[in-house]
């Protein structure tokens, strides 16, 4: 087992070094040039969804290989106030966050919308209907609680013949690659996990 650990920001410090480290550990593998540019666009992609969060912060990341078998993962800590939440909704002219459009911009919208300060009932109402089928949300002691998992997402697709969000699902480049995408919020601790084996 091999590791790549670096501390990134949304300003991208150590964001170039991060994604480079990612594909180094596939070296020695027998992996295809195809899969290398599969691994370095799920780095890109995971790493990219800490740009759309508004307010400063730190996140660690971590790579982690074993066989041919990876999983990268995001880990940060990121309150945002009221003030960052409108200033990310603001950036669109309907008042919602056009830039939920896609499959990534839903997971970057859930993020934001669980770390609401506020986030009680009415957060908990909006990403029931948000689109993010399959996420199980609830309020811990004090803190908003969301697991969500790729797999169980397309799983509900299917079985609730949800077209026009299977087709923005298929549009999606980690979608489309990763085997599964899962993501964790508990109060301001977020962690998003891609999984792949090649």
């Amino acid at each position: 087992m091999r590791t790549a650990e670096y501390s990134i920001d949304n300003h991208g410090k150590n964001v170039k070094e991060s994604i480079e480290a990612t594909v180094s550990l596939a070296q020695g593998l027998d992996l295809s040039s195809k899969d290398l540019i599969h691994l370095r666009l799920l780095a890109e992609e995971l790493i990219g969804l800490v740009k759309g969060i508004a307010g400063d912060f730190n996140a660690d990341y971590l790579a982690v290989q074993e066989d041919k078998s990876f999983r990268l993962k995001l880990s940060l800590k990121a309150d945002m106030t009221k003030e960052m939440r409108e200033q990310f909704l603001e950036a669109s002219s309907s008042g919602r966050n056009e830039s939920a459009k896609g499959f990534m911009g839903q997971i970057r919208d859930m993020i934001a919308t669980a770390l609401l300060p506020d986030n009680t009932t009415s957060a908990l109402s909006y990403l029931a209907t948000a689109g993010m089928v399959g996420m199980d949300a609830s309020m811990g002691y004090n803190a908003m609680v969301v697991n969500w998992s790729m797999q169980q997402y397309k799983t509900t697709l299917k079985n609730e013949s949800k077209k026009e969000e299977w087709d923005e699902l298929e549009r999606s480049i980690i979608a489309n690659i990763a085997d599964d995408v899962k993501v964790s919020i508990n109060g301001i601790d977020v962690e998003i996990t891609v999984y792949k084996e090649f």
